[in-house]
């Protein structure tokens, strides 16, 4: 990463972020070499992505050709526009956000009992876990289970970018807190929130 200010390594307090997110970018490669970019619903245990498809479609082929992946995750906080520190210089305008990126290997998982706790796990993410039979019935869920493709990134390497203004000084941080709570969007309180948070860990 070009600027080694706004990466962290804090996974444990980063990674919480990913839980909150419901699109995840799959990055593979197609069959004619360029990138092809899958928005999906996903999961994240123990720092490796699941996801679920189909056993015969897109990403089954060309994961099968080449494991290599990517996968990226993103959260947009509030746009900060120029005037917020200069009345005519255009080039202060910036956007403060969360991004991972993650890089491994994508394998489709085979064993019925870890394809149902995946999706177990990814039903309580987006549904919640009161609303149907758990899938860890395996005599109601089999037929499903056999049919379904499950995949998983294992993780080797993470790269995580956050952007709140830590490359700014202390005076222009004020001039941009002061215009976040001005304009008092519920965007700009998340953002303050984040920016008193990170300058009070640093």
């Amino acid at each position: 990463m070009r600027r080694n200010e706004l990466a962290s390594e804090n996974y444990d307090r980063d990674f919480k972020f990913l839980s909150s997110l419901d699109i995840g970018e799959l990055g593979l490669v197609d069959n004619s070499g360029y990138p092809r970019i899958i928005p999906l619903n996903f999961i994240e245990i123990d720092k490796d992505i699941y996801f679920h498809g189909s056993l015969d479609g897109e990403k089954y082929q060309l994961i099968k050709k080449s494991p290599k992946a990517t996968f990226s995750v993103y959260k947009s906080y509030s746009f900060i526009p120029s005037y917020f520190t200069s009345k005519k210089y255009a080039c202060p305008a910036t956007h403060f956000f969360k991004s991972m990126h993650i890089r491994g290997d994508a394998s489709i998982i085979s064993e019925i009992s870890e394809k149902a706790r995946v999706l177990q796990t990814m039903m309580e993410k987006y549904q919640g876990s009161n609303s149907h039979t758990a899938i860890g019935d395996i005599s109601l869920y089999r037929n499903a289970l056999e049919n379904v493709g499950v995949y998983r990134i294992k993780a080797e390497e993470i790269t995580i970018k956050i952007k709140f203004g830590q490359n700014e000084s202390d005076r222009t941080m004020e001039m941009i807190v002061k215009g976040l709570r001005g304009r008092d969007e519920e965007i700009d309180r998340l953002t303050v929130d984040e920016i008193l948070s990170l300058r009070k860990q640093n």
